[in-house]
């Protein structure tokens, strides 16, 4: 049982959806200056967006619904994306 009122409740959802959008805004922006520099294939930036957000999902799943202490192993998952956004010559320097 919690002891949230309602107005509390839709406080912390309205917290979480800021924070979410701000998170997507700063990783469109990552994602935008990769492309303009040359370091990040010209993808589409909401499916680019997307994927590198749910790693974020899924290691706050991790943390907070598994009741996992750590996400380091989603490292390897997260260079892989990375690895798979990168332009070829960034990707033969870091092979």
């Amino acid at each position: 049982s919690s002891d949230l009122t309602q107005n509390d409740k839709n406080d912390i959802d309205h917290r979480v959806r800021r924070r979410t959008v701000r998170a997507r805004h700063i990783l469109a922006s990552m994602v935008i200056d990769g492309i303009q520099a040359g370091e990040i294939q010209d993808v589409n930036i909401r499916s680019a967006c997307n994927l590198l957000f749910s790693l974020f999902e899924a290691a706050i799943f991790r943390l907070a619904v598994l009741g996992k202490t750590s996400v380091s192993d989603m490292g390897d998952a997260a260079a892989l994306v990375v690895r798979q956004l990168a332009v070829s010559t960034y990707q033969a320097g870091k092979s």
